[in-house]
């Protein structure tokens, strides 16, 4: 992590391309990053969590998954909770308060997850994937049991 000449924060992560940067709703420093090798056509994927500090931006955490990570989104009604789209065809609940393996991972589609977003409107938590499928979904989360 650095600044470069212009003064933006920095992140390397080798070995991994970026798709996705989502700022946190509630930790106005703190972002998500959805990452795969190989430029998302083969090999793992990795979710970052990186905070702006005064050092620049620092990785506070970071999970690996066997297939490419295209997409990820924080939840709007909880500061440790981000879903992330796969290469597999699956969504994944993170707990950014866990260190281990995802809460959940569900088989949604038949092909590479490219797309979520997790919105909270008129009264219901739901989670829309879109996928290399031709389809998308719509989910919904439960506040009181997390499901799929």
């Amino acid at each position: 992590s650095h600044t470069d000449g212009g003064g933006s924060a920095v992140f390397r992560s080798p070995g991994r391309h970026g798709y996705a940067v989502e700022v946190s709703p509630f930790i106005p420093n703190r972002v998500a990053c959805a990452a795969s090798q190989y430029y998302g056509i083969a090999g793992c994927g990795t979710l970052l969590i990186l905070d702006e500090t005064p050092r620049g931006l620092v990785s506070v955490r970071s999970w690996e998954w066997g297939d490419g990570l295209f997409d990820v989104a924080w939840s709007e009604t909880n500061e440790h909770l981000l879903v992330a789209g796969g290469g597999d065809g699956s969504l994944h609940l993170w707990d950014t308060a866990n260190q281990d393996a995802p809460l959940r991972v569900s088989k949604e589609h038949t092909q590479e997850v490219d797309s979520v977003s997790w919105s909270q409107t008129r009264g219901e938590n739901l989670v829309v994937s879109g996928s290399w499928d031709h389809t998308a979904k719509v989910v919904r989360h439960h506040k009181k049991r997390i499901s799929y």
